[in-house]
């Protein structure tokens, strides 16, 4: 059945990058190219734009993500998790988590459909939200760190805003606890911070949002296993 699911999953995963097509953008992102990809307008009376056709062509290719997701992906992480329960224990990577709130919901960007926020340590009880895109709470904690980068900055050790960032290159040899990339390390508040599906959902949880919690509470109770369980690789790759 794994391997049955896991030749599925290519199939799928071509499912999927048939919808970016259709949308007229590119994936992965390349450098010339803005987030979010080159889109097609919608007029349904022109063939060069996102016609209702294409629309619910994108639906039913959604359908189909959704149906490998809910019968065999789904099913499978149940499984797993329930052979290697132990291993839920591992994985738990940096136990911070930041979500910027997404897909908004009115024309005011105050309502999204996915919750921000962060929680620090895994510890949801100091849940604090992130409202909307323009929380200056959010932006202000965002900093490029070059402590193991070959850069530096001048009087800034703890980072500098990508907006007052400085490019001062600086090579040394590879160096194991030292500098060895030319990549700078992106920080929150001094921290470095997990992003992505696993937040989304925990940062959901944390508020009590029902579209985020009775999944998770769900898989839980099947697996028999506590909240911190979600803190693995098996809740993550659940979250995705």
């Amino acid at each position: 059945m794994a391997a049955t699911h896991y030749l599925q999953a290519l199939e799928v995963q071509r499912t999927a990058n048939r919808i970016v097509s259709i949308l007229g953008a590119k994936t992965p992102h390349i450098q010339n190219l803005t987030p979010g990809g080159v889109t097609n307008a919608i007029n349904m009376d022109s063939q060069s734009t996102l016609t209702l056709e294409r629309l619910w062509a994108i639906k039913a290719l959604i359908d189909q993500l959704g149906d490998f997701i809910n019968n065999a992906m789904m099913p499978d992480v149940a499984a797993v998790g329930a052979l290697y329960a132990d291993w839920t224990g591992h994985g738990a990577g940096v136990m911070n988590y930041l979500s910027v709130p997404d897909l908004p919901l009115d024309e005011t960007g105050s309502t999204f459909s996915m919750p921000g926020g962060w929680i620090p340590g895994g510890d949801l009880a100091a849940f604090r939200p992130i409202p909307t895109f323009q929380d200056e709470f959010f932006r202000a904690g965002v900093k490029e760190a070059v402590n193991h980068s070959w850069y530096s900055y001048a009087g800034a050790a703890g980072g500098l805003h990508p907006f007052e960032g400085e490019t001062s290159p600086g090579f040394t040899d590879f160096q194991d606890d030292g500098k060895y990339s030319w990549i700078k390390a992106p920080r929150w508040r001094g921290h470095a911070m997990e992003v992505g599906p696993l937040s989304r959902y925990v940062i959901g949880y944390a508020q009590n949002n029902p579209e985020f919690k009775e999944p998770v509470d769900k898989l839980l109770k099947d697996l028999g296993l506590p909240l911190k369980a979600i803190f693995s690789t098996l809740g993550r790759t659940a979250a995705r």
